[in-house]
């Protein structure tokens, strides 16, 4: 069965404990350096009071019975650990089975329920079954795991409010903490990227407690815009269709009793046109061309010699959607004129009669040869059209679903569209409880023009625009790294398990752990030309050398220009430390935070962005196939990275 492929082996047991947090770190690490970045502002205009006066009848009216029930969320734990069991024991085999048992280490959590033990036991018992439902591993997209995953999170909520007196007065708080957030008279038009994640942890608080629905619809509602767009060069697009057209043809047909035999050629391109358009990408595919024929015709007892030039064209539209292309009718027009060049026979009089004959039928001709050019260049057009339409599309969903399922990301919303220069696709990453972008990117095309003035003038022809903005991480890696431990040495397990080949190196990279912090644990801000870095985290490790203080480690950059037009981004000062404990460092921990220093400048290189980007060889764009990218813009501004390359 399906399941038997889904075998771990021992080794990728031992690596459990830490495994998910371990790949997540590594690809946000990933991600920074190859272009993730974050802001620092989200610009919405909301009428202050009308929040408060919101938050004040919800504070007065809350309700004990509208918290979840304990009862019945344990029940429903209890069910889903059962019906896992039962899930893997029907589909795979039974070696296979006790590995996944292995894996997923449910026994805890349901002694701890079937025991009754306390609220902290149960809880510790939930949150240590949550990290392993999470990660690379092919299997945990599976039904059953995303269902027992969901069920872990309603157990978790429903723990952390069962006693209803502290539950409402941390609902009160998680009140208090909004009201403070929107007290301002400019309210969430000028927070920064701190503060809306304040107020996002908030609003997950008072959703798992059932509270306030309307409230949280309400402000979650200003940041629903997309978190990621791509603008592509149009003329790459219009220039892979674009072709030329030199078509030879043998003549032989008869036209008003005349045999024609002889030769036509059509010669041309085939051009390409993008049309603005919403929803999918719409472009005009043309066919410019002139046509010449010289023939001779047959008719007794006399022949006659004959060339004809003309011009024909034929024009059908394209629309691009996320899974197949779809082609629209065909018109085509063609004009001929045709000139008698020599009438073969002996008698001088009959060739006369056969010319004054031919001039009288020649527009009826005409308008034949006409209607045949057409109809066979419309029909060799369509015919051509219609394979290229019938080019599978590669079925995005197919391929990334199951990866975010894994990861418990939200699922990929996207749209892809077209302006008359441009190919554009924006995609939306938002958690239920999250927030998205609360407003549209920096104009690309404006951040594109300040390439040209910031060279004198000099044109760069751009292939794309990325553009990232910091809400991503937060419905991604910072909800999944929450409270995790990440240690540098399990990042082998990912490599393998992504099947990436890296160069080996010449040395033992000395390990870091970090113990994760639950708010915040990674974030990146941008604004004003300058990228902020950072992690918050509960205990350092390096060399067995323990720091176990609250810390937010963080580093600047600024982008960077070459000589020859090329930006990156370069760190402007050391790594920072800024513990949040007002206790001084005693002389062991500012030791032990000299030799974290040191292995944080590594962790925060000093350089990104300032290699060339390769494309892989196997992608199906024969343009960009093998090839290197080079970044000639970064902007940096309103919670937005702009990245442009050529």
């Amino acid at each position: 069965m399906f399941l038997n492929a889904i075998s771990f082996p021992v080794a990728a047991r031992a690596h459990r404990l830490q495994r998910w947090a371990v790949w997540s770190v590594a690809v946000v690490l990933l991600i920074t350096i190859q272009a993730a970045a974050f802001g620092q502002s989200s610009r919405v205009n909301i009428d202050s009071p009308a929040w408060l006066a919101e938050i004040s009848a919800i504070r007065t009216n809350l309700n004990a019975e509208s918290l979840p029930d304990l009862e019945s969320a344990e029940a429903s734990m209890s069910a889903a650990i059962e019906a896992t069991r039962q899930y893997f024991r029907r589909a795979t085999s039974a070696s296979n089975f006790d590995d996944w048992m292995d894996y997923l280490e449910m026994q805890p959590l349901a002694e701890a329920i079937e025991s009754n033990e306390t609220i902290a036991t149960k809880g510790r018992a939930a949150l240590g079954l949550l990290p392993q439902l999470r990660g690379v591993e092919r299997g945990l997209e599976l039904p059953a795991i995303v269902h027992l995953r969901e069920a872990v999170d309603r157990y978790i909520a429903a723990l952390r409010y069962a006693d209803p007196e502290r539950g409402l007065s941390l609902v009160a708080k998680q009140l208090d903490g909004l009201a403070d957030l929107l007290s301002d008279e400019n309210a969430l038009r000028d927070l920064d990227a701190q503060q809306r994640d304040q107020m996002e942890l908030f609003l997950g608080g008072l959703a798992d407690a059932g509270q306030a629905s309307r409230l949280r619809e309400m402000i979650r509602s200003r940041f629903m815009h997309p978190n990621l767009w791509v603008w592509i060069n149009g003329e790459p697009v219009t220039d892979a269709v674009s072709r030329p057209v030199d078509n030879p043809n043998v003549v032989n047909e008869c036209i008003l009793g005349t045999r024609l035999r002889g030769q036509a050629r059509v010669t041309g391109c085939v051009t390409a046109e993008l049309l603005p358009q919403d929803g999918y990408v719409r472009m005009i595919l043309r066919l410019r061309g002139t046509f010449a024929t010289s023939t001779r015709g047959f008719r007794k007892p006399i022949s006659l010699d004959s060339t004809g030039t003309g011009t024909v064209y034929t024009a059908r539209q394209l629309a691009i959607t996320p899974t197949r292309m779809i082609l629209g009718e065909p018109v085509t027009t063609a004009d001929i004129s045709t000139r008698i060049q020599r009438i073969h026979h002996p008698l001088k009089i009959v060739r006369k009669i056969a010319m004054r004959q031919a001039n009288e039928s020649k527009p009826i001709a005409e308008r034949i040869s006409e209607r045949k050019l057409r109809e066979r260049v419309e029909k060799d057009f369509v015919e051509q059209t219609n394979e290229a339409a019938r080019r599978k599309i590669p079925d995005v969903d197919v391929e990334l679903n199951p990866w975010l399922s894994r990861l418990d990301f939200p699922p990929l919303q996207r749209e892809i569209g077209s302006t008359s220069s441009e190919v554009y696709a924006h995609a939306k990453m938002q958690h239920p409880l999250g927030f998205a972008a609360a407003a549209p990117p920096p104009s690309a095309a404006m951040i594109r023009d300040s390439i040209s003035r910031r060279n004198d003038g000099v044109h760069h022809d751009y292939l794309a625009t990325f553009q990232i903005h910091e809400s991503i991480l937060g419905n991604t890696f910072g909800r999944l790294l929450a409270g995790q431990t990440f240690a540098p040495e399990r990042i082998e397990r990912i490599i393998e398990v992504l099947g990436i080949e890296l160069p080996e190196r010449e040395e033992q990279q000395e390990a870091i752990e970090i113990d994760f912090a639950n708010f915040r644990p990674v974030y990146f801000e941008a604004g004003d030309q300058t990228l902020r870095l950072g992690l918050r985290a509960t205990r350092l490790s390096r060399d067995g050398r323990e720091l176990k203080v609250p810390v937010e480690v963080s580093a600047i950059y600024r982008p960077v220009i070459g000589e020859e037009g090329q930006m990156w981004l370069i760190r402007d000062e050391d790594v920072q430390f800024s513990f949040s404990s007002s206790r001084r460092l005693s002389l062991s921990q500012t030791a032990i935070k000299a030799n974290l220093e040191e292995g944080f400048e590594k962790l925060f290189p000093l350089e990104l962005l300032h290699r060339h980007l390769p494309v892989p060889p196997t992608i199906k764009a024969p343009m960009l196939a093998g090839r290197l990218l080079e970044i000639i813009s970064i902007d940096l501004s309103e919670g937005w990275i702009s990245i442009t390359v050529e």
